[in-house]
């Protein structure tokens, strides 16, 4: 009875400590954020040469990191929230707003197409706006140069590989949404995450957390549990 009264001790002192680390770190980093001038809240991408100065760039990663993050998606694990802004809009499926036209003027009733695009940040259009992301430039190209009556739809999410890319177009074609085209942009990803995996290919970036997140639900892991909330916390607060 006195271990199981101590250890209930312990607990809720290590609850106090964790909440009150978790308050005072809250209180520095707004005090930080208040303190510091506006030009070192400026996202550093902002500055990169290709944008040459251009107004918009600060405010376009000032609204990305503004953006809620990812949302659960079965099989192929995430895609960005829903966001309506400026620079950037996702709609209910996660998927960026891309430059279309449909009903372009001149375009002949046998030239409509519609291509899928997959890929990872660089074809989602990561430090880009809406209307010129690679999909965006592709619909402009098919529209304006080749007079094709165009849709376009960019299912590009940061971090995916070639094997996710697949499992979600294999998703849309058992909802009965089928294209003309599917375009596969990747490399960067699908190499680190061989890398990442000891050199096996295929595999999602990261996945040894979901498999680490599976394993601290089974039976009889509840101190592995209570090991990584710990440890999950300190990392936060560090």
């Amino acid at each position: 009875m006195l271990q199981i009264k101590n250890a209930s001790l312990v607990c809720g002192i290590t609850i106090i400590l964790l909440c009150s680390i978790e308050l005072m770190s809250y209180v520095l980093v707004s005090i930080r954020y208040a303190l510091a001038s506006p030009e070192s809240l400026i996202d550093p991408r902002s500055r990169a040469d290709g944008y040459m100065n251009a107004d918009w760039a600060k405010e376009y990663f000032k609204e990305l990191s503004s953006m809620p993050g990812y949302k659960w998606h079965s099989y192929f694990y995430w895609r960005r929230a829903p966001f309506k802004g400026k620079y950037t809009n996702i709609d209910e499926e996660g998927r960026r707003q891309t430059w279309n036209s449909l009903d372009h003027q001149g375009a002949a009733e046998t030239k409509r197409l519609r291509i899928f695009m997959f890929g990872g940040s660089t074809l989602w259009g990561t430090g880009a706006r809406d209307d010129e992301t690679i999909p965006s430039f592709v619909a402009k190209m098919l529209t304006q140069e080749y007079g094709f009556n165009v849709k376009v739809i960019n299912f590009g999410v940061g971090g995916h590989i070639t094997t996710q890319e697949i499992i979600a177009l294999l998703r849309e074609l058992q909802r009965g949404n089928i294209p003309d085209f599917v375009v596969f942009y990747d490399g960067a990803n699908d190499a680190f995450s061989t890398f990442q995996n000891r050199g096996m290919a295929g595999i999602p970036q990261n996945e040894f957390n979901r498999e680490r997140e599976f394993n601290l639900l089974q039976p009889g892991r509840l101190r592995r549990l209570y090991k990584e909330t710990l440890l999950v916390t300190y990392t936060i607060q560090n």
